[in-house]
């Protein structure tokens, strides 16, 4: 897919169906009572929106120092595992009572992810040389932790 599709447009169409996905997901338990298979249909493709886009993410992130991707790339697992551990201990607590709630939850962490990657596509877009590939602006983004956890490092490493 990579050799058909750049990284800006895969990591659009990965937060569209991430954002799609979490819309369905509010809009379904807040209508009806969560049931197998329809309460777990937009988790599946919210996942696979995250699946679409984290590896363009991760490319473009390793990219920002490329004689140090090892440093980059510990990095960045660093930032994943702090996010997921805080979120997961903090967070998800409050939101285990309804399925509303972690709709909410899921749509809440994809915004922030959105907005770390705008604000670090932006500063890269900005950095970059005139005839160098551009990261993109991005408006939407999740709870998938692992894409908020690449958006924050790109923004960190800024």
């Amino acid at each position: 897919m990579s050799h058909r599709f750049s990284a800006d447009l895969t990591i659009r169409l990965g937060f569209f169906m991430m954002a799609l996905s979490a819309l369905s997901n509010i809009t379904y338990s807040r209508l009806f009572v969560a049931a197998i298979p329809w309460a777990v249909m937009p988790l599946m493709t919210y996942a696979f929106g995250m699946s679409l886009a984290a590896p363009a993410m991760t490319v473009m992130t390793l990219e920002l120092l490329p004689r140090m991707r090892g440093l980059a790339a510990s990095f960045q697992s660093f930032i994943f595992m702090t996010v997921f551990a805080t979120t997961s201990g903090l967070i998800c607590p409050f939101l285990f009572g309804s399925a509303f709630k972690l709709g909410l939850g899921v749509a809440t962490c994809l915004s922030v992810s959105a907005v770390f990657w705008w604000i670090g596509s932006r500063d890269h877009a900005r950095r970059s040389p005139p005839g160098q590939r551009r990261a993109s602006a991005l408006i939407l983004h999740r709870l998938a932790l692992p894409n908020a956890a690449i958006a924050a490092s790109q923004s960190i490493m800024r």
